[in-house]
């Protein structure tokens, strides 16, 4: 059990409360010429509002409550309310942007801006402007929630989410994971997590950083999915028939399935999807981690047509026709990062 003095602090209603008055922005989020749609939203520059973050986090006076109810001896349950208390605090400090995508709570950490977090918004409106059901199932009120970090500011593994990501990791290792993202059901909230840039190889014919919407494009859709599946409950029968017809003929090997290490659990059918996903908007290049090898053909989105016929129908179905490459090359001098 943790020292009396921490618990003192935490029932203290006082203690590193953050609540203050907050300013809102309100502004237009301008899609890619291809999808007409403009959905008004509100930037909120002083974090997320309470009454969200009882909906995507936890409400700290109920685990208060709840920790009051304890006995004394249920020393693993008090630590667990605890972790969930200091959890909570440290997502109100880490997290000071707050967007409203029409009901989908975009949230990022300090030091990034405005064009970054409205590009992401512009990303989610595109990604679900064919279905905008998707978003009544990825609402905040859902508990769904999209993070950006700002990766000079942090690495993944310094979010609040992470420890009880990487649990469920065991002892897998990821290597780079500090420019990598990630996805996750975490008490029934499920969130994904993404960075503003990566170290790409695609531009310039080098390592470095690049204002490349890859891993937040691969991450959204693996949100997608999730929503998908409670929309369509015959989707995750299509899907895993279409995963392993491309198993069954080649055309998905992934680049490290059979080696030991960080990626071999990403084998699977939701990666199958994100992956393509990633090649539906933008395409894919012959330096990836893990991409279509065996078929050149298939890093454009034509050739999954030719390809992979089922997979093709399932995006063609549930994605709209756009090409997202302007967001990837995006390369102006006031999206870099200080």
């Amino acid at each position: 059990m943790r020292s009396l003095f921490i618990l003192l602090c935490l029932l203290s209603l006082g203690c590193g409360r953050t609540d203050q008055p907050t300013t809102q922005i309100t502004s237009q989020v301008l899609l890619h010429p291809h999808t007409p749609e403009h959905v008004n939203h509100t930037i909120r520059y002083s974090g997320v509002p309470a009454n969200i973050r009882d909906s995507i986090w936890e409400n700290e006076q109920q685990l208060i409550r709840d920790l009051l109810e304890l006995e004394q001896t249920d020393s693993e349950e008090i630590d667990r309310i605890i972790d969930e208390i200091v959890k909570l605090r440290n997502q109100i400090e880490t997290y000071k942007v707050f967007v409203d995508v029409d009901g989908m709570a975009l949230i990022s950490t300090k030091g990034l801006g405005s064009t970054w977090v409205e590009h992401m918004a512009n990303i989610m409106l595109t990604m679900t402007s064919k279905h905008t059901e998707i978003r009544e199932k990825l609402h905040y009120d859902t508990g769904f929630y999209f993070v950006l970090f700002h990766p000079g500011y942090y690495q993944i593994n310094q979010l609040p989410e992470w420890k009880q990501f990487r649990k469920k990791l065991g002892n897998i290792l990821l290597i780079g994971i500090g420019v990598g993202g990630f996805c996750d059901d975490q008490g029934g909230k499920y969130l994904c997590i993404a960075p503003s840039r990566v170290f790409d190889f695609e531009l310039r014919g080098g390592l470095q950083p690049v204002n490349s919407w890859r891993v937040a494009i691969h991450e959204f859709a693996h949100a997608i999915d999730h929503a998908i599946r409670q929309i369509d409950l015959t989707f995750e029968d299509k899907l895993q028939q279409a995963y392993e017809n491309a198993k069954e003929k080649k055309l998905w090997t992934h680049r490290a399935m059979n080696t030991s290490g960080s990626y071999a659990f990403r084998d699977n059918p939701m990666e199958y999807w994100a992956e393509n996903v990633e090649i539906w908007f933008i395409g894919k290049n012959n330096s990836g981690t893990s991409y279509v090898e065996d078929q050149p053909a298939m890093l454009e989105k034509e050739g999954i047509l030719e390809s992979d016929p089922k997979l093709y129908k399932l995006l063609d179905k549930w994605l709209p026709d756009t090409n997202l490459k302007f967001l990837f090359y995006e390369q102006d001098e006031h999206l870099k990062i200080d």
